[in-house]
């Protein structure tokens, strides 16, 4: 996996999926909210994802279809590498905050 550099643009924002609790689904695993947010994933063709805590690994993994080995690389990221998949390739990039 290659490593670039990238600045963020100026309104972007990151969202962690959790707070390191293990994590239960609005209205429920079947519920039309989640099944809109797994839509919305599965059409994006770019994820970034920065490390995530032991206990939301395997939601990541499942949500962004991560390999074993990209998994391992999210849970391990330090901070300001993210890892970037952009359709069926994987990159780790550095975010570098703006002046």
């Amino acid at each position: 996996m290659g490593r670039r550099s990238a600045r963020p643009a100026r309104s972007a924002r990151s969202t962690r999926l959790g707070s390191g609790a293990p994590h239960t689904w609005p209205g429920g695993r079947d519920s039309e909210q989640v099944r809109l947010a797994r839509g919305l994933l599965s059409d994006s063709e770019t994820k970034v994802m920065f490390r995530q805590p032991p206990a939301e690994l395997a939601l990541v993994r499942d949500l962004c279809r991560l390999s074993e080995r990209e998994t391992a690389i999210v849970a391990s990221l330090p901070k300001g590498l993210a890892l970037w998949k952009v359709g069926n390739r994987s990159f780790q990039v550095e975010h570098m905050p703006s002046p």
